[in-house]
């Protein structure tokens, strides 16, 4: 039997809802989106040429 059934994982929509209203998992969402390369398909490192 299947320890982790599909029924019991929350939908994306489901889970970005609960974490916005947790505060520790905001801040780690936010770090994570300030820290993330690319932002809305453009991709924001610097070039080391």
């Amino acid at each position: 039997k299947d320890p982790y059934p599909v029924e019991t994982l929350p939908t994306c929509t489901y889970a970005l809802s609960v974490c916005h209203n947790e505060k520790a998992c905001s801040v780690l969402f936010e770090r994570f989106k300030n820290s993330c390369k690319a932002r809305e398909g453009e991709c924001r490192m610097e070039d080391r040429y």
